[in-house]
């Protein structure tokens, strides 16, 4: 493939636009998501967990298009839970995290109109939802990759260091083992060996997009050939696999990803502590005092938290 055809398709590429295909794949993976989780929940369970899911990754879409990412699509995962994906006119640590934040924001925020609408009609079925939302975006909120907290911190931190986002996923595989075998949960298992198997390629490419940084030759604020011809020749440095002609579709992608990367924006000290301090307040405060609200009022009115489990 060469460097011309790459630098077209990834012109043609950038100009999709959302499609009807996407609103089928989001019902179609909503309708998996429901059947498939009936047979190991009960149906009101899994329809209140679909719903704050929906909630949670629409959260995430909200932030997107503020910031005017293209070709927004949501999907659901079967028992895993959902994705929210958008293309950004540019990479920005700072909005990447803003964005992490918003879906389990939003969450917390549905936790408590479904605790006002359950003490304002007496429907337990709110208060179930309230506390399933509420569990559900405080697990997305630890700081830990691949959950929402982790991409938080590795964004707001630790992105600009490949060896630091390196020994950062390393923790975050422990943890998910740790997780899959004391709840018992092959989710958390099936996270830890995916990202297990995908570190050691991310990490070499995260030092060559740091190498290519600062190539001087690369800088600039548009891809053409000859960029393109630099990143390609790094990257097969990188991932041998590149120079071999099944690699033609990957090549686009790949290099398209490193150009991005290349002109990411980092935020500064003060950015990133302000950011880090928004985290520690929401995850050690609002949170809890969020379970204590919950878990009262339910109290209060008498809710039968054995149904919460499905």
């Amino acid at each position: 493939m060469t460097n011309e055809e790459i630098l077209e398709s990834i012109n043609n590429g950038s100009a999709q636009k959302q499609n009807i295909v996407s609103i089928l794949l989001l019902v179609i993976s909503a309708v998996l998501f429901v059947g498939l989780g009936g047979f190991r929940w009960s149906i009101n369970y899994v329809l209140m967990l679909a719903v704050a899911i929906f909630i949670h990754e629409f959260g995430h879409l909200l932030a997107m298009r503020l910031f005017k990412y293209k070709n927004l699509k949501m999907l659901f995962l079967p028992f895993l839970g959902g994705m929210a994906m958008g293309d950004p006119d540019e990479h920005d640590a700072l909005k990447i995290a803003v964005i992490s934040l918003f879906g389990p924001l939003t969450g917390l925020v549905s936790a408590y109109v479904a605790l006002w609408i359950g003490t304002d009609t007496g429907i337990h079925e709110f208060y179930y939802y309230a506390y399933l939302a509420l569990l559900l975006n405080a697990l997305n909120l630890l700081p830990v990759l691949p959950l929402d907290g982790g991409h938080y911190l590795n964004e707001a931190v630790l992105s600009r260091s490949p060896f630091a986002e390196l020994v950062f996923k390393l923790i975050a595989v422990v943890c998910l083992i740790f997780f899959a075998v004391k709840l018992q949960s092959f989710v958390f298992g099936i996270l830890a060996y995916f990202m297990l198997i995908v570190i050691k390629p991310q990490y070499a490419l995260s030092r060559a997009i740091k190498d290519l940084r600062a190539d001087q030759f690369v800088k600039g604020d548009r891809l053409d050939i000859d960029r393109v011809d630099r990143i390609r020749a790094r990257l097969a440095l990188t991932n041998p696999i590149l120079n071999e002609r099944r690699s033609k579709r990957m090549l686009p992608n790949a290099i398209n990803n490193a150009w991005n990367g290349i002109n990411k924006k980092f935020p500064s000290v003060a950015a990133s502590f302000t950011l880090v301090s928004v985290y520690l307040v929401i995850l050690f405060i609002v949170v809890p005092v969020s379970f204590v609200v919950v878990v009262e009022a339910s109290k209060s009115a008498g809710v039968d938290w054995s149904r919460v489990a499905g």
